[in-house]
């Protein structure tokens, strides 16, 4: 019981701490180096782990299915979050990064026929986009001090990125593979993070760093993505797919964002407006009516029947 209440208080809490995590991290450190040292260790971790238990090394030809999932979801996902929180606000970024199962459902193409007859994921659509619109179109959702430019630009970078990280989930789902779940996660995280770093230093993300500039804060914030965030979150998530209902695990995509908001006003100054609120109830709506389409209908159907 105390392994369970543990396994999701790790995908409720600190994943949703993550985005907040990325804010004090990218203070000091660049953001490509910054997210490419997170998947780099972390997918070094996992190598020393599956060596131990297999002893011998993952190849490069039965890595190839896992590096392209790292491609969409570490680098494509998790790139675009952490390059776009030099602009957007972690609590609104969390907003975002929640409409991923509404990208994933038009993103489906095969499924649509099914998907787009069924009402309640119909209503979750419009409820999704609703609250997208209603976000990007909020009076004063840029924050105080931030270029327009900059906050709007990072906001579209965003939205890519979420559409990278749906489409890589499905990619997820219709690959096979014969390696085990921590190879697939050392050649994931560990090819994304060799990719973002190289993509920094393109950048010039070295330029005027230095390791003496790096604050306390930003190195903590790192060890909490790497650890908790990617090595320890990864496998709790796993776990609890394997032996809990799919269902009750999803409903981590409620509480993230509610999280991220709380931290982010708690220990960032972020502020939370009406317009984001309201954002944010729409799309958490959205989630609901997509992931737990089925549960609802046959509720709703139970109360006609009985009324």
């Amino acid at each position: 019981m105390m392994r369970l209440i543990l396994a999701y208080f790790v995908i409720y809490f600190v994943w949703g701490a993550n985005f907040i995590a990325i804010f004090f991290a990218i203070q000091s450190i660049p953001p490509l180096l910054m997210v490419g040292l997170r998947f780099l260790i972390a997918g070094l971790i996992f190598y020393v782990v599956d060596y131990i238990h297999h002893r011998k090394l993952l190849g490069f030809r039965e890595s190839v299915p896992a590096i392209k999932q790292g491609l969409w979801l570490n680098v494509g996902g998790s790139g675009a979050l952490v390059w776009s929180e030099q602009y957007v606000p972690s609590g609104l970024a969390s907003i975002v990064v929640a409409m991923v199962p509404v990208w994933m459902i038009l993103l489906d193409i095969q499924n649509w026929k099914s998907n787009l007859r069924n009402v309640w994921i119909v209503l979750g659509l419009i409820l999704g986009i609703s609250g997208v619109i209603l976000l990007v179109g909020a009076n004063d959702i840029v924050p105080v001090g931030t270029d327009p430019g900059e906050f709007y630009f990072g906001l579209i970078f965003l939205l890519l990125g979420t559409f990278s990280w749906a489409y890589g989930s499905l990619f997820s789902r219709k690959r096979s593979t014969n390696i085990s779940l921590i190879s697939q996660l050392a050649a994931q995280m560990g090819s994304a993070g060799v990719i973002l770093i190289l993509f920094g230093l393109s950048r010039g993300e070295l330029s005027g760093f230095s390791l003496t500039t790096v604050s306390a804060d930003s190195l903590w914030a790192l060890g909490h993505l790497v650890i908790f965030g990617s090595v320890i979150g990864y496998v709790s998530y796993i776990w609890l797919l394997q032996t809990r209902p799919v269902a009750e695990v999803g409903t981590y995509t409620f509480v993230n964002p509610l999280t991220a908001v709380i931290l982010g006003a708690w220990l960032a100054g972020e502020s939370v407006t009406w317009e984001s609120g309201k954002a944010m109830i729409l799309i958490i709506l959205a989630i609901l009516c997509i992931n737990y389409h089925k549960p609802i209908r046959r509720y709703v159907q139970s109360f006609m029947l009985k009324t």
